[in-house]
């Protein structure tokens, strides 16, 4: 993986570790590409409704010289668009350029390259309407700016494209952050080797035990699940093999919370009036609970025999995001030279790619 053959890995639960090496610190840390056609991340949405600072670190790759979103966010019922950052030209030859896409002014940033990371940040200050542009520490851009319909009525944001579908990103996303007025509300290093992606910005809530409240919501135990829920066909787990784990919102409390809930054996959610919201086969399973504003209570239906467990752990994950149509062979682990470059044998060509003018995973 390394041209440093003596160099220990310490990665744990995905999460990037520092390793001291005859007196230097090396990172290592999994990066994901993106390969462009189906696959995609989509996360909650954020309301921007004053000043922001969006970061995120960016490789394209590829010679396709079209439109490809690197981040997102649309609302769903009028079309607008609210903050979005949108790669085009011909980044293969060195005239890539980064643009927030629909704010007035056509904000961007070129001169950009294939298979290099670029630490991308975009500030708007709401009362000057002054936006800023920085690629890798350099202020590239600054003007007066007016956002998109959407920035403040965005429902849906996503991660490699669009959230309604197309412009798939070719190449790497990786620490992207969101500031709202000021507070950290998203974090992604996009370095989980998952299709979850943790927002470090939050912490995952405490594990629901059966009938207890926690956090306005409940869990009300385990109880035979019945046909009330929906008709079960032979390609489902038998009525008599399963639990029902039920969670409510309790004094108003919103239902666009995610949940992560795991189990060994396979699982079905359900949503609201026991409408089917989504399931996983057989086998461990680890899923995102995305409720839909008219749930009233998530029922996750999981199966119990003799060779699996009988229980299951859910918990409140806000922020928390899902690739759509990943692969295991999507990551790759990579090693963080002195000079800023990452070395690897996963993803890219020649063992590793360029940080340009000194990236760093701050």
């Amino acid at each position: 993986m390394s041209v440093v053959n003596s160099i220990v890995r310490a990665v744990l639960f995905g999460i990037a570790a520092d390793v001291l090496i005859k007196g230097s610190i090396i990172s290592t840390r999994y990066f994901r590409r993106n390969e462009g056609t189906t696959d995609y991340a989509t996360i909650p949405a954020v309301t921007l409704t004053g000043d922001f600072v969006f970061s995120v670190d960016i490789l394209r790759s590829g010679t396709n010289t079209g439109g490809q979103f690197i981040f997102t966010a649309r609302n769903s019922a009028s079309g607008s668009y609210g903050l979005n950052l949108y790669s085009s030209g011909d980044w293969a030859n060195g005239t890539g350029t980064i643009s927030v896409f629909g704010f007035s002014g056509f904000p961007a940033i070129s001169s950009l390259s294939t298979d290099k990371l670029y630490s991308i940040k975009v500030a708007y200050t709401a009362s000057t309407g002054v936006l800023e542009m920085y690629s890798n520490n350099v202020l590239e851009f600054t003007g007066i700016s007016s956002p998109n319909d959407g920035l403040a009525t965005a429902d849906t944001m996503a991660i490699f494209g669009a959230p309604q579908g197309g412009f798939r990103l070719y190449g790497i996303v990786a620490n992207l952050k969101i500031y709202d007025n000021g507070t950290l509300v998203r974090d992604y290093p996009l370095n989980d080797n998952s299709n979850i992606l943790a927002n470090q910005a939050a912490v995952l809530g405490e594990e629901i035990p059966h009938g207890v409240l926690i956090d306005t919501f409940m869990n009300s135990g385990e109880t035979a699940l019945s046909n009330s829920v929906g008709t079960l066909t032979t390609d489902w787990i038998d009525v008599s093999s399963g639990v029902d784990f039920f969670v409510s919102p309790i004094g108003g409390t919103t239902s666009r919370s995610r949940w992560q809930y795991t189990t060994d054996g396979g699982a079905t959610v359900f949503y609201g009036a026991d409408t089917l919201g989504g399931s996983v086969g057989d086998g461990p399973a680890l899923g995102i609970i995305s409720p839909p504003d008219t749930a009233t209570h998530i029922r996750v239906y999981f199966k119990v025999s003799a060779d699996t467990a009988t229980d299951l752990s859910i918990r409140r994950a806000d922020g928390y995001g899902t690739i759509i149509n990943g692969n295991a062979d999507d990551w790759g682990l990579f090693d963080k030279q002195a000079d800023g470059d990452w070395l690897g044998q996963e993803l890219v060509v020649n063992g590793g790619f360029d940080s340009d003018s000194g990236w760093s995973t701050s």
